[in-house]
């Protein structure tokens, strides 16, 4: 232990002794504790904007609003954070992701959407079966196109005619069948930053009128970022010792990496 300490003070003497090597380690001691404080200042303003995003969206309040095509759009700021932390904002989303096999989403929507139709009529048909037995056909589509219903309805109708020209009617009622049941609804649902709060927002664009959003729950789950710092096998150029002199060269070993490339992006915000 004392050799090995020995010898690194005699590394740190041969580099003061060096004056370009001496300048070399000092930059590059520079540049990246500069790096460094950048990453942390940029790490806690995420967190920050983080904790502004969930604690808006722990409000659950709906926005309605009419898009540029006319069409109303229901949003809602959405949760941000990892998937243990979904249950925090909603049970529902959260049992949504356990229920997942092997899928872990980025992005997760819950809503409730309904369809209010207009008041309207329908056109009826009398089938004659035979024997009293009649069916009642009949069909329905909503104005807007998105409802449409079909069925019939049978029943059995018998006269009784008594001499005096009184007669009684009995009707027994059958069943009602469903033979077409359809609801169309088109809506477009996405995930947006609002320029004017700069918050993620989920949003939900019905193409019809009649529907309407009840209830709106979205998260956002963020995939893990890579660590700036790895250790590594490196080869490169730069400072080596050996044969009691320090001196620019190239090198190969185990060390501890930094990725410039990302800390770059995150310094001058580049995407």
């Amino acid at each position: 232990m004392i050799t090995l300490i020995n010898k690194g003070l005699e590394i740190l003497k041969k580099l003061f002794e060096n004056k370009n090597l001496f300048i070399f380690t000092l930059m590059a001691a520079v540049v990246l504790l500069v790096m460094m404080q950048f990453k942390s200042c940029g790490d806690l303003k995420a967190l920050k904007n983080q904790s502004k995003q969930n604690e808006e969206a722990m409000k659950k309040e709906l926005t309605v609003e009419k898009n540029k095509s006319g069409f109303y759009q229901t949003s809602i700021v959405a949760f941000e954070g990892k998937i243990k932390d979904i249950e925090k904002y909603s049970e529902d989303l959260a049992k949504e992701i356990k229920d997942l096999k092997h899928r872990k989403p980025e992005v997760i929507i819950k809503t409730q959407i309904v369809y209010v139709g207009d008041t309207a009529t329908s056109k009826n048909s009398l089938t004659d079966k035979g024997d009293g037995n009649y069916d009642l056909n009949w069909d329905f589509m909503s104005t807007d196109s998105a409802r449409v219903l079909k069925g019939k309805s049978s029943f059995n109708a018998k006269v009784d005619i008594f001499n005096d020209n009184k007669y009684s009617l009995k009707i027994l009622p059958g069943t009602t069948s469903i033979l077409q049941d359809e609801l169309k609804m088109d809506f477009v649902v996405g995930v947006a930053k609002n320029k004017k709060t700069g918050l993620d927002e989920i949003f939900v664009t019905p193409k019809n009128p009649n529907v309407h959003v009840n209830k709106l729950e979205g998260a956002i789950i963020p995939k893990p970022k890579p660590h700036d710092f790895t250790a590594s096998v490196q080869f490169g150029y730069g400072i080596v010792y050996g044969k009691g002199n320090l001196g620019f060269g190239p090198y190969l070993g185990v060390g501890v990496s930094y990725n410039l490339v990302s800390g770059f992006k995150k310094i001058f915000k580049i995407n």
